[in-house]
């Protein structure tokens, strides 16, 4: 009798409403835990992985995929790193780049153990280190050190590996590098050494002339004129003007001179614009960086300027002055505003003058600080083309290691006048921390709602389902 009601109960257990309730929540589990198994194992296989950084730090910029795209020849990279030491964002960085085209081939190999293998890529007794990346195709290739993958500055921490990576594939595997013809006798801003190895890097060689002298050819490179403190000869301004005649590109970084550079005016005034000879002063605070000679110009629509405004890195330009249009121009010539102060600039025409505030001859703005011209009279399929940033030292070591977009302007402006469009500049991306900065009120605010509210609700829910079950 007791076996039959022990039976009894059991089969009374089963249809239970707490039973049944129970069930159902261990089934729901189990199901859970096998849909998230699955989910590993086929992420696991496919190798499926999601780019959530603020800045994608770990996905290749449309500029690198484009390039990529491009390429006909296979690419070696090899990674010098100890195993189980390489730097974990370098190799997610190698790592989009193997995935992507199947040109590109990464290693990794110990310096320590190869040092052989290393030794052939050591060239004007620089040695080959642990953290060196070697980009290589055929005979030719580029050796990167640990500081172009990663720059470091008082400011900023930027991961500067995809800008370097991509510009040395394009270096190793282009055939013809483009000469930069660099003016030399006019005490011409000095190019820095991150300038020079990124316009490498883009397989550009620089080549340092005298006007007055030298010969430059259109045909083989573009002409730089960085910074003169001088106005340019007549000589040598004919010898431009025969250069862009013949479908020339020049840059032209124009600092204020002492006087109106008459000479050079000359020269772009047959393009449509002019220098005055005014200092820029910046009324506004947000366009300007604490000091008002110090101009953050508003960024316009333009395929030079377009891949700085998406990288959010702003341009800083030093004592600028305005660049205004003439009165004549042919009907081929197109000039293209690139940056423009902000409505509450002005200039000033006294430059001996003490006052920095608004004096009764001073220019109104907004100005225009830097433009890129196309005249459309096509010469042997070549346009003449120039880009004029109206201030000196724009890529000098303190603006260009801190993040700023001072590189990319003249990247992209060379690129722009060589129709080297695929070549626009890859930005770097900032490894720098965000805090979030809260009052004292806030963060009493959040504490108490972390410590006492959260939990408090926690408990009254917990206590809450405890007696609706026993109650059941």
């Amino acid at each position: 009798m007791k076996k039959i009601d022990l039976i009894s109960n059991i089969n009374s257990s089963f249809k239970n409403k707490k039973f049944k309730q129970g069930s159902y929540a261990t089934l729901s589990t189990i199901i859970i835990i096998c849909i998230v198994i699955a989910l590993n194992l086929l992420i696991g296989k496919f190798d499926l992985k999601f780019d959530l950084t603020k800045n994608k730090l770990y996905t290749l910029s449309d500029q690198s995929k484009q390039i990529l795209k491009s390429i006909n020849k296979d690419v070696n990279i090899i990674a010098l790193y100890k195993a189980g030491n390489e730097d974990k964002a370098v190799k997610q960085i190698l790592d989009q780049y193997e995935k992507f085209s199947d040109k590109i081939k990464v290693q990794y190999k110990d310096p320590e153990l190869y040092p052989e293998y290393v030794k052939k890529y050591e060239k004007e007794g620089n040695s080959i280190t642990e953290g060196n990346i070697i980009v290589e195709c055929g005979n030719k290739f580029k050796v990167l050190s640990s500081t172009d993958l990663v720059s470091y500055s008082q400011y900023s921490q930027l991961l500067t590996a995809e800008q370097n990576i991509t510009g040395a594939i394009t270096y190793v595997t282009s055939d013809k590098r483009i000469i930069i013809y660099n003016t030399q006798g006019h005490n011409e801003d000095e190019i820095p050494y991150n300038i020079k190895n990124s316009l490498e890097n883009q397989n550009y060689e620089i080549k340092n002339v005298n006007l007055l002298t030298d010969n430059i050819d259109s045909n083989s490179g573009l002409l730089m004129i960085m910074g003169p403190k001088v106005d340019l000869a007549p000589e040598e301004i004919s010898k431009i003007q025969n250069f862009l005649d013949k479908g020339g590109h020049v840059f032209i970084s124009a600092p204020i001179m002492k006087s109106e550079p008459k000479n050079l005016n000359k020269l772009i005034s047959n393009y449509g614009v002019k220098l005055e000879n005014a200092l820029v002063i910046e009324g506004s605070s947000s366009n300007r960086l604490q000091n008002p000679l110090y101009i953050i110009p508003d960024n316009l629509d333009h395929s030079i300027i377009n891949p700085i405004s998406n990288s959010k890195f702003p341009i800083i330009l030093k004592a600028a002055h305005p660049i205004s249009d003439v009165d004549i121009v042919r009907h081929t010539v197109k000039v293209e505003p690139l940056l423009k102060t902000s409505d509450k600039a002005y200039a000033k025409t006294n430059l001996q003058s003490e006052v920095i505030e608004k004096e009764k001859n001073d220019l109104s703005g907004p100005f225009v600080v830097a433009c890129a011209i196309t005249d459309e009279v096509s010469i042997d399929n070549k346009n003449p083309k120039i880009v004029i940033v109206s201030s000196s030292n724009f890529v000098d070591e303190s603006l260009t290691a801190n993040g700023l977009g001072n590189t990319d302007l003249l990247l992209n402006s060379i690129n722009w006048l060589q129709d080297n469009t695929q070549n626009i500049s890859v930005s770097p991306k900032d490894l720098s921390s965000n805090y979030l900065q809260l009052s004292g009120a806030k963060q009493l605010l959040f504490s108490g709602l972390v410590v006492i509210v959260i939990p408090l609700i926690i408990l009254i829910s917990g206590i809450t389902v405890c007696v609706r079950r026993k109650n059941l």
